[in-house]
């Protein structure tokens, strides 16, 4: 009997009844991935830095590590506090707590839970409404260039 990787159970899940849209964003809300995350891995824990990292612009990242000791897996990642895609500068209480679950969802994610909706918004760069140079299209593109070059 083979034993999957976090990955590769977590990335077989079908999200898509978890799903939501807010202005034009698909994502899970935290609380939903945490008991996806928990349906999987009921020995699941997630640590949150104790304080979040303030950068002397005032602005800032937060960190969440998730442990499945069963399977003695631990990833860490980071997120910047933010209000849409901006940075906010001397975050309160409610922004850092805002973050910290983002943080959460992002680094289940980066275990492979919905990992697609993060590609997705890692494809839009709203600020230039330009696609990122990691997306397919701007991939393809890159690739196409090269073969005409040859």
């Amino acid at each position: 009997m083979t034993t999957k990787t976090v990955w590769e159970t977590l990335s077989a899940v079908d999200v898509s009844h978890l799903v939501q849209n807010i202005g034009g964003r698909d994502y899970i809300a935290w609380m939903d991935a945490w008991a996806e995350l928990k349906n999987h891995f009921p020995d699941a824990e997630c640590t949150k830095s104790d304080e979040p990292q303030i950068f002397p612009d005032t602005s800032g990242f937060v960190h969440c590590t998730i442990r499945i000791p069963s399977k003695n897996f631990e990833l860490t990642d980071s997120r910047p506090i933010l209000n849409g895609n901006k940075p906010i500068f001397g975050p309160n209480a409610q922004q850092i707590n805002s973050a910290y679950q983002r943080c959460m969802v992002k680094t289940i994610a980066m275990c492979g839970l919905g990992w697609k909706l993060w590609q997705k918004a890692d494809d839009l760069l709203e600020d230039t409404g330009k696609t990122s140079e990691r997306s397919p299209d701007a991939i393809a593109s890159r690739i196409m260039k090269a073969r005409n070059e040859i």
